[in-house]
């Protein structure tokens, strides 16, 4: 509803509406579960998702580019598609052990982000979820993961990715490394399947 609105930077809703809610400008659903829009237009460089939210929406930090630190509290339980995709300024982000799924492209072009860990709680990482992370020169997955399926184009162009270590909890890997230029190391467990 919001997609390319990069000026907004506060979104309030009538404290008797049904069906949503707002906090310092930000969308939630009506309990407050669900983060449904951070404004793009917002000029912190800082967000803490509040606890009891349990999941991140679609296209929810779409496009903030001011953001460069978001904390995820262990209530969320999943990332949905495109959730920070164009959030060029994010330069770290925590995955809390808490999440299952991360969605498409979910953090797809943040180009500053450099590390990312994914706990052994996620079963799937979507296509495109990490795609053009072009600063990007880290990944780890936690080898106590028991099952994990990561889709196709996952970290497609993280072209600073140089290598890769593949725990034994790794299921399916589709075409996820694709336009990786520096990657010359991949490691596979010795006891995966």
């Amino acid at each position: 509803a919001f997609y390319g609105c990069t000026s907004l930077n506060s979104i309030n809703v009538d404290k008797d509406n049904q069906l949503y809610s707002s906090e310092d400008g930000i969308l939630f659903d009506k309990v407050k579960t669900k983060l449904i829009t951070y404004p793009a237009g917002k000029k912190e460089k800082e967000y803490n998702i509040p606890s009891g939210v349990t999941s991140i929406g679609g296209w929810a930090f779409y496009g903030c580019t001011s953001l460069t630190r978001i904390e995820i509290p262990s209530s969320i339980t999943s990332i949905g598609g495109w959730a920070f995709s164009g959030c060029t300024s994010l330069t770290s982000i925590e995955i809390p052990s808490s999440v299952t799924s991360i969605g498409f492209a979910a953090f797809g072009s943040c180009t500053n982000l450099t590390r990312i860990e994914i706990p052994s709680s996620v079963t799937r990482i979507g296509s495109s979820a990490f795609h053009s992370c072009t600063s990007l020169t880290r990944i780890e997955i936690q080898s106590s993961v028991t099952s994990i399926k990561i889709e196709g184009g996952a970290f497609a162009y993280c072209t600073s990715l140089t290598s890769i270590e593949i725990p034994s909890g790794v299921t399916s890997i589709g075409n996820a490394f694709y336009g990786c230029t520096s990657l010359n190391s991949i490691n596979v467990d010795k006891d995966n399947q």
